[in-house]
């Protein structure tokens, strides 16, 4: 189909070439040469119209392709998530890669939603190129899920509840984590950016290691949302399923 397209577009780049140059011959051509041009120019949209089966056979042949890509999407992000190692968690039309990056299929625009962008649902390059930009980022090399459970721990005491909502603690860890030069001066560069999906994998991550316990000994626990709307949608490891966690809570272990 590849070849046959571009086929097609070179036959209608040198058509319009040609009418080009003819379009220019006709704005300078005397009484004498206007017949002889203007014969030129109907022999030229003739070969053009020559083309219209050509256009309708290579649309049907690249629609007939683009259904089965789409049809065949299931198994593509599947093959994706092989290909580089990353987990892929999920049912149409809703998948989790890595155990953090939703990817939502839209069946009715052909698209997919993946952290803000938008692709086409057959575009599986586009796709990979934005889920490997934003992987590399999920874990730092220099992550210690031993510090994470601490650092969520001093966020869970700021917020002074004895069960913490986990969006509130999210935005308490996004506060802990910044220098004290941002609040002297707030400039984007000294920003410390935390991504929901990043929490997402940091959270899941230590769930994964089996690392719930503070340095000082209390327990991290994970609790059901009273409204699904108020959880954060998690990998749990022990279930080896996604589920949503409303509250966090520690305790003695």
């Amino acid at each position: 189909m590849a070849t046959n397209t571009k086929k097609l577009a070179n036959s209608l780049t040198d058509v319009g070439k040609t009418l080009s140059a003819i379009g220019e011959e006709l704005k300078k051509a005397d009484t004498p040469t206007i017949l002889k041009t203007l014969g030129s120019a109907r022999a030229a949209c003739e070969r053009c119209l020559g083309l219209v089966s050509t256009i309708d056979e290579t649309a049907e042949a690249v629609g007939t392709e683009e259904e089965r890509r789409f049809l065949e999407l299931e198994s593509r992000l599947r093959e994706l998530g092989q290909k580089h190692g990353w987990a892929v968690h999920g049912q149409w039309p809703t998948f989790h890669f890595a155990h953090a990056i939703e990817v939502r299929v839209n069946p009715k625009k052909r698209t997919l939603a993946v952290s803000g962008e938008t692709v086409s649902a057959t575009d599986i390059n586009q796709l990979e190129s934005l889920l490997r930009m934003e992987v590399k980022d999920l874990l730092p090399k220099s992550h210690s899920p031993q510090k994470w459970v601490d650092a969520l721990y001093a966020a869970y005491q700021n917020l002074g509840q004895p069960q913490a909502p986990i969006n509130a603690l999210y935005r308490a860890m996004v506060l802990n984590m910044q220098s004290s030069t941002l609040w002297e001066d707030a400039r984007k560069e000294v920003f410390r950016p935390l991504s929901r999906n990043q929490f997402r994998a940091r959270l899941s991550n230590l769930l994964t290691q089996g690392v719930s316990t503070t340095s000082d000994g209390l327990e991290m626990r994970l609790l059901p949302p009273l409204h699904a709307d108020d959880g954060l949608f998690l990998y749990q490891p022990a279930e080896n399923r996604f589920g949503f966690v409303g509250r966090v809570q520690f305790v003695k272990a």
